[in-house]
């Protein structure tokens, strides 16, 4: 299990900071055949990619931060793994915030 997410830690003072954003999409259509000897025939595929940032003042300042959690069983269904990774999730996010 992969979470993203933001804590935001308040100042006093407005802080300035760089806001970044990257956004990507692909296409891709086939038509004809195609083996392993000879190429795909009329096949195209084209992709479009775009990134920016911007400068924001606030009173609070964003962490971005991505946690992951796993359960170490093999064949596990969700219904047994879930109450696991709550726990080790909970624990994770626990030990990050301030006390």
């Amino acid at each position: 299990m992969i979470i993203d997410f933001v804590l935001e830690e308040y100042s006093e003072k407005q802080v300035e900071y760089e806001l970044m954003r990257n956004t990507g999409a692909g296409t891709l259509d086939a038509a004809g055949t195609g083996n392993s000897r000879m190429a795909a025939g009329g096949g195209t595929s084209g992709s479009n990619t775009s990134s920016g940032s911007i400068t924001k003042k606030s009173h609070y300042f964003p962490h971005g931060m991505r946690l992951s959690a796993w359960a170490n069983q093999m064949n596990m269904k969700k219904e047994e793994a879930l109450p696991l990774l709550k726990k080790r999730t909970r624990n994770v996010v626990t030990n990050i915030l301030p006390q």
